[in-house]
């Protein structure tokens, strides 16, 4: 399925930012030239690691992609992914891709009912998951979602023990009948391969899920970014906490990995003097972590002018609260844009925090005027200064982006999806606000969501959702959720209460409310207020980013 315009697509490809070679093509030709080269590294919880050579994922990609072939998976079908981060997780992508699929990447923290509002609007045909990883009900409840899919065929896991019903991946290397290697290998896309969407995400928005579809030539476009503006080769290895199928993990480590044929260091974060560990382990030369996390993690790797060590490229979240730590060699930061884009720009102590290029971003050194990996723009917009944004900053406009590495069509299959905005030129509209930078006329500074979405590490939250579900709590008389500034982790959930009268609220209270009903990990707030009233504008809408303090008990 090719959504991009023909038109566009050539000159992408005229400028040499799109080609005609799909991700999983790129792998198997890395595997060829090099197929004894470590090519992940797991590192594990308890400080050992699994080191898997191109051949040998090479072979488990094969495997796999027969097995959806075999079982009669047509091209377009599409297979939804929900996998902790691991080797599993990159074979199942490259996998459905080789096969011809399109794989609809689950957020791993999401649980039944998230997947219920999303997963309709796809119609996958397959289910994947794993029980290892931290998550021993994945396949069970991946099962019980299928019974509510009418449109599922195949629920499958890896791991040692699945539940009945369930397809064992692991067993394909015993039952090679259920599984033609070559199968996945021969087939062909109409057109050009790589112009054919790869994979489907969702996107938070006040209406529910919306979809996001993009090709391989997207993605591909998206790695070439930062691995331009972090200046890595094949020799770069790369240490990644972020999950291989989440935006910041496609773009900024795996892609970039495929793009070298390097070697990608997975680690399941859990402690940042084990991350460190492993990246002094492996001799990374690159380490991505969120840029709350950037100072003390320079400290612990060594010092800033020692070439030794590795460079940094720090997720930094719109708004968030600035931190130090930007100073090392080869830092870049990449400003997280929502579900639909990661900017990758290579720090500089001049520029004003946060702030990003107004027009074209990322041109070719060898191009700069006739390439660019992105444009942004900025949407005039109406609204209440005191509705939106940080406190005592004015609303401009909405940011606007397009370009070889953003989304250019809504996935046409998604029936029921919330709708995706872009403008008569072709801008994506993202629903984020944004203001001119007042140091330079020539950036902007990407601020705080125009709806009630807020986002913490990148997930994005539906407030007025939770904040319904905080209210059915028995002691509760009001509450909102909101998104604050936290030095390391960028931004921290929020739950701000007004207890009914003669009635207390902790927050283990509110947690044990919310786990009871199901609700994903990442909605959980982790901090809690006591409030004398939930602060609202004159319409009714809760002022989510102002007066917070002021409606402090």
């Amino acid at each position: 399925m090719i959504l991009t315009k023909p038109e566009t697509a050539e000159a992408y490809i005229a400028n040499g930012l799109w080609g005609r070679v799909t991700l999983d093509a790129v792998f198997r030709r890395n595997a060829q030239a090099h197929p004894d080269r470590a090519a992940l590294i797991e590192a594990g919880a308890t400080g050992g690691f699994r080191n898997i050579s191109y051949a040998e994922i090479d072979r488990r990609i094969n495997l796999l992609s027969g097995f959806f072939c075999t079982v009669g998976l047509k091209p377009d079908t599409v297979v939804a992914v929900q996998m902790p981060v691991g080797a599993e997780a990159v074979i199942a992508l490259l996998a459905g891709l080789r096969a011809g699929l399109i794989v609809a990447v689950v957020p791993e923290l999401w649980r039944r009912s998230e997947m219920a509002a999303a997963l309709p609007a796809v119609a996958p045909k397959a289910l994947v998951t794993a029980t290892r990883g931290g998550d021993a009900g994945a396949a069970e409840r991946m099962r019980d979602i299928a019974a509510d899919l009418f449109s599922v065929r195949f629920v499958c896991a890896f791991g040692d023990e699945v539940p009945d019903g369930v397809v064992q991946l692991d067993a394909l290397d015993s039952d090679i009948e259920t599984a033609d290697a070559a199968a996945g290998a021969a087939v062909v896309r109409a057109g050009n391969s790589a112009d054919h969407v790869a994979t489907l995400s969702f996107a938070e928005t006040p209406d529910g899920p919306a979809v996001l579809a993009r090709s391989h030539n997207q993605w591909i476009a998206t790695g070439m970014m930062h691995l331009v503006e972090a200046r890595m080769d094949q020799n770069t290895r790369v240490l990644s906490p972020y999950h291989p199928l989440g935006l910041i993990g496609m773009s900024a480590a795996l892609v970039p990995w495929l793009l070298t044929g390097g070697t990608l260091v997975l680690d399941r974060f859990t402690a940042l003097d084990r991350l460190v560990g492993a990246a002094k382990a492996h001799t990374v030369g690159r380490v991505l972590l969120p840029a709350g996390l950037a100072a003390a993690a320079s400290h612990r790797l060594g010092g800033v002018d020692d070439a030794a060590q590795p460079a940094l490229s720090l997720v930094r979240e719109p708004n968030a609260a600035e931190t130090g730590g930007h100073d090392r060699s080869g830092t870049v930061i990449i400003t997280r844009i929502g579900d639909i884009a990661a900017i990758p720009q290579a720090a500089e102590v001049d520029r004003e925090p946060g702030a990003l290029p107004l027009g074209s971003i990322g041109a070719r050194p060898d191009d700069a005027e006739a390439a660019c990996f992105l444009e942004t723009r900025l949407h005039a917009i109406a609204r209440r200064a005191d509705s939106f944004g940080a406190p005592d900053a004015v609303v401009t406009a909405e940011l606007g982006l397009r370009g070889p590495t953003i989304p250019d069509a809504g996935y046409p299959d998604a029936a029921g999806s919330a709708p995706l905005d872009w403008d008569e030129q072709g801008f994506l509209r993202t629903a984020m606000s944004a203001r001119p930078s007042a140091v330079d006329t020539a950036r902007f500074c990407p601020g705080s969501p125009l709806s009630d979405i807020v986002s913490v590490g990148g997930m994005a939250v539906a407030a007025e959702e939770l904040d319904a579900l905080c209210c059915a709590h028995s002691a509760v008389a009001d509450a909102a959720v909101v998104a604050l500034g936290d030095g390391r982790l960028g931004m921290r959930l929020c739950a701000l209460v007004v207890p009914k009268a003669g009635e207390t609220v902790t927050l283990d209270d509110l947690a044990a409310h919310l786990q009871s009903v199901d609700v994903a990990p990442h909605k959980i707030p982790v901090e809690l207020r006591t409030v004398i009233r939930i602060p609202r504008g004159d319409d009714g809408r809760i002022l989510r980013f102002t007066e917070i303090d002021r409606a402090a008990a």
